[in-house]
């Protein structure tokens, strides 16, 4: 955005350990405001478009707050319990709906109401991948001469972590091979449970290297 002469400010309702990928937001990222913090934040500075990212709840304050510049709306996610919320879009000032993809393009549109999916335009923006958050090496493929099969996010069936174990288990002979997984440290017990069991189950329980996002590997088994 700064590229396009755009300011951008970041308000998350909580830090979920995010902080880092926003640290050329220096002063202009804030994190946990109640209503009245982000009435006083709009009135502040003015922003010409406030773009809400699966929180339905921050556009009742839009309302309250008597804001006046343009609306869009995010719609990243896929489960269920956020998707029925969209109904809250009836009557809404909403200028543009925001989708990383065609399929979630396509997804949404039931949960919509007739007015939103008639007559407010979505724009699909696909994620990007910042490579300078990667550390680059000549053999980049390789560790100790073993390929790396890695899964990285949350213990969520969503994520499908349940198809890398079954890969990762068709790969077992191999020994040039090694598995790793990052993340799913702050998952819930029953997810944590749930893929322990699962991986008990594999041939690569005692092989299966695995740490947080911002940590080292560590060894598992």
């Amino acid at each position: 955005l700064p590229a396009h002469g755009v300011e951008a400010h970041a308000l998350f309702l909580r830090d979920c350990g995010g902080r880092p990928a926003f640290a050329e937001l220096a002063g202009r990222i804030f994190f946990g405001p109640e209503e009245t913090g982000f009435a006083a934040l709009v009135r502040k500075h003015r922003y010409d478009i406030i773009s809400v990212i699966d929180s339905f709840d921050v556009l009742d304050w839009i309302d309250r707050a008597g804001y006046g510049g343009r609306v869009m709306v995010e719609l990243r996610s896929t489960y269920e319990r956020t998707l029925a919320q969209l109904g809250r879009l009836a009557g809404r000032r909403v200028h543009g709906l925001l989708v990383p993809s065609r399929f979630q393009a396509l997804h949404i549109r039931k949960y919509l109401p007739r007015r939103v999916r008639r007559e407010v335009p979505c724009h699909t923006v696909p994620n990007f991948v910042d490579f300078t958050m990667f550390r680059r090496e000549p053999a980049a493929a390789l560790r100790n001469g073993r390929r790396i099969v890695c899964w990285v996010g949350r213990l969520d069936p969503l994520k499908n972590w349940s198809d890398f174990l079954l890969i990762a288990d068709r790969l077992a002979a191999r020994e040039d091979v090694e598995f790793w997984m990052v993340g799913g440290g702050g998952s819930d017990a029953a997810s944590q449970e749930e893929f322990r069991a699962a991986l008990g189950r594999t041939r690569i329980a005692a092989r299966l290297h695995t740490g947080t996002v911002r940590g080292q590997m560590r060894g598992a088994g």
